[in-house]
């Protein structure tokens, strides 16, 4: 496969995945605990529901079918490996409150049996590595909205 092909899929894939999390609605990843009500006061947190867990992955499993539909092994490696690292990294800033902590699982793509195929492993990493960074960026806006 030539690296054309797999960059730009790359890229149409980051784009795909930047719109999903725009158009998932805030209370799916934002909670928000209030102590008083007048005047409000409230603390927004990231805690992800299990239908925010389904919409981040959706475009992963799209993008590994069709390239299991049009026998791309290539495809399928980078975007299941990377669904799985995204659905750790997710995991991990759930359970806690280390965001950073959740970048260790751009690691799991390197991880990757083929060892003779280091584009794929790098993709991998890349997309995890900048799906990650947006959907911290995102829950930090959702975080940080004044009432």
């Amino acid at each position: 496969m030539k690296v054309k092909k797999i960059t730009f899929t790359a890229i149409v894939f980051i784009l795909v995945e930047f719109l999903t999390l725009l158009l998932i609605p805030e209370d799916y990843y934002v909670k928000s605990l209030c102590w008083s009500l007048s005047p409000p006061a409230c603390n927004s947190y990231f805690d992800p529901s299990t239908e925010f867990f389904l919409l981040v992955a959706l475009p992963f499993a799209i993008f590994a079918a069709l390239g299991a539909v049009r026998r791309w092994k290539e495809g399928v490696m980078v975007f299941s490996s990377a669904g799985i690292a995204l659905l750790v990294g997710l995991l991990i800033l759930k359970l806690t409150d280390m965001p950073l902590l959740a970048f260790s699982a751009v690691l799991f793509p390197a991880l990757l049996p083929d060892k003779r195929n280091r584009r794929v492993r790098e993709t991998s990493i890349g997309i995890v590595l900048i799906t990650l960074l947006l959907i911290w960026l995102i829950a930090r806006m959702g975080t940080a909205k004044a009432i």
